[in-house]
């Protein structure tokens, strides 16, 4: 805090530190210094960046939904995988289980197309023995 009616040297009325742990949150916390000439109130937060997360902002998270995974962020930075994905990195599609409906194609050129009913999984078959041979 200073006062432009002194000189340069002369300008600082009081000064503060602070020396302890504040925890990233949305939260502002009120820290008081009652010094020889003045009272300082301020308010500060810690806020991690983008993408960072936890109470040291060390655990990254960036969701995404391409080759490298697809999922979301939880509030702690863990992977929440999107629906019909797996694995750590949720790059794993989940195996269809009986009780999903399933419509199957056959195609000469492009081999068997299974379609899951619940639109996160289809994964194409390419079986010779299955393929349409117009020799025979």
């Amino acid at each position: 805090m200073y006062n432009e009616s002194y000189s340069i040297s002369e300008r600082l009325i009081d000064e503060t530190s602070f020396s302890g742990v504040i925890l990233p949150s949305h939260d502002w916390n009120t820290l008081d210094h009652i010094g020889k000439s003045a009272r300082i109130t301020y308010r500060v937060r810690v806020q991690c960046a983008d993408n960072y997360y936890n109470t040291t902002c060390t655990t990254f998270c960036r969701p995404r939904n391409d080759q490298f995974g697809h999922y979301t962020c939880g509030k702690q930075g863990n992977k929440v995988c999107l629906p019909g994905w797996q694995g750590a990195n949720c790059e794993k599609g989940k195996v269809c289980n009986q009780s999903v409906a399933l419509r199957k194609t056959s195609n000469r050129h492009s081999g068997t197309m299974l379609s899951f009913a619940q639109d996160w999984a289809t994964e194409r078959l390419t079986n010779d023995s299955e393929q349409t041979n117009p020799t025979r």
